[in-house]
């Protein structure tokens, strides 16, 4: 099974590198996220310009990483429609810079990348911390 990775923060963020280590051996994993910060963006997606696509080297533990200069959801919506061959079986998003609790939820580009998963079927989860 393909764990699908994403977040709001950008590819480069300490959050995705440290979700990526933690997940690292339980099974393949693509990173698929924003090029840069996205925060705050919520579900949106691209519909009046081209999405540019940059592939990145992987990360230490081997994971193919690609950069998406869109939003969170486009990200994921690129990798699942596009990308991958087989649908990824979870997709796991984060971790976010700041808490996505409250209203913040409505905000968060993390959360709104996790609900594209849904949208295509795939469990999904939105990690966050305050630290």
């Amino acid at each position: 099974m393909t764990i699908l990775i994403s977040n709001d923060d950008g590819i480069e963020a300490p959050g995705i590198a440290m979700l990526v280590e933690a997940l690292a051996g339980i099974d393949e994993l693509v990173v698929v996220a924003p090029r840069e910060n996205r925060s705050g963006i919520g579900h949106a997606v691209t519909f009046d310009s081209p999405v540019k696509i940059e592939e990145m080297p992987p990360a230490p533990c081997g994971a193919q990483r690609i950069a998406v200069y869109g939003t969170p959801a486009d990200s994921v919506k690129y990798a699942i429609k596009k990308h991958l061959i087989e649908r990824p079986g979870l997709v796991v998003t984060g971790v976010n810079r700041g808490l996505n609790v409250g209203v913040n939820v409505l905000y968060s580009g993390t959360i709104g990348a996790a609900f594209e998963g849904l949208i295509h079927g795939i469990n999904a989860v939105a990690v966050s911390a305050s630290y």
